[in-house]
């Protein structure tokens, strides 16, 4: 078993920030790209070998809500897709397994822009004067040269020196009442928060909830013996897990996407970071 790391740049960017939502001389947290805001390009291959050398398995891990597709109303595998091709094709191996584990990427999409000048209202043309384009569809082009690109990086760390690992594989998990991050969710409703050391140097950090990328410095620090990496959307997640302070500011991740997860009643209890990072730190 072999860990390599690698950064995939220049592909995805946040998506949160503040511009103008129709109302005058108000601002809104909007779904906006941010190309200063907090992102990872962190990409990790982890590589099975079998007595000879050679490739048998692999899974790798990135931090990006997978909507690259030009057309949304199709049903694909998207960039996961594209890159277990281009591994498969690189390794010789047709039915190689190849799985994917998304990132915390909560707040992160790919670099995918409308360039266009026309809007439909005054604000989306303030928006474009005074902080770039907004987000848009790929073309079908621009859709393979994104998937390409992510997909060329991950094969170039199949051939890269990568760390040996000896494998451990111990579990640790730690499940708490989704009610000490929400308001007015049912009792039964829990949250999971998985640490599985692949070895000494290695873990995998999971979460049930799509995670806000900032996450990832903090359980860094958090777990600083070992290497971590995040992996959200596992299992039963709830929805988005974003900080406090982005809970302040609004926005789909903090209050918006309720509704559509089930959770219409719900609410961010002030304190639901800190909860969050205490039960982290009982694994």
């Amino acid at each position: 078993m072999e860990h390599v790391e690698a950064k995939a740049e220049g592909l995805v960017v946040n998506r949160r920030k503040r511009v103008w939502s129709g109302h005058p001389f108000k601002r809104d947290m909007r779904l906006y790209p941010n190309p200063t805001g907090p992102k990872s390009e962190a990409v990790h291959l982890i590589r099975f070998r079998d007595q000879d050398h050679k490739i048998i398995a692999a899974f790798w891990n990135f931090g990006c809500h997978t909507l690259t597709h030009h057309n949304r109303a199709h049903i694909s595998a998207d960039f996961p897709g594209a890159v277990r091709l281009k591994l498969r094709q690189a390794c010789g191996a047709e039915n190689l397994p190849v799985l994917f584990l998304q990132g915390f990427s909560g707040n992160i999409l790919p670099q995918k822009y409308n360039e266009s000048w026309l809007r439909r209202n005054p604000a989306d043309l303030l928006n474009r004067i005074f902080y770039g384009p907004s987000f848009g569809q790929f073309t079908l082009p621009k859709q393979t040269f994104w998937r390409n690109t992510l997909a060329d990086a991950v094969v170039e760390m199949v051939h890269s020196d990568g760390i040996r690992l000896k494998p451990l594989l111990d579990l640790r998990t730690v499940t708490f009442p989704l009610n000490q991050l929400l308001d007015h969710v049912p009792e039964k409703r829990s949250v999971q928060i998985t640490q599985l050391l692949l070895s000494e140097e290695l873990s995998l950090l999971a979460v049930t909830a799509e995670v806000m990328t900032e996450y990832v410095s903090t359980f860094k620090a958090i777990f600083s013996n070992t290497k971590i990496i995040p992996v959200s959307c596992v299992d039963d997640s709830f929805g988005y897990l974003p900080l406090n302070k982005q809970v302040k500011e609004g926005g789909y991740e903090t209050r918006r996407f309720f509704g559509p997860f089930g959770l219409a009643e719900a609410s961010f209890r002030t304190d639901a970071e800190q909860r969050f990072l205490e039960n982290g730190q009982r694994l």
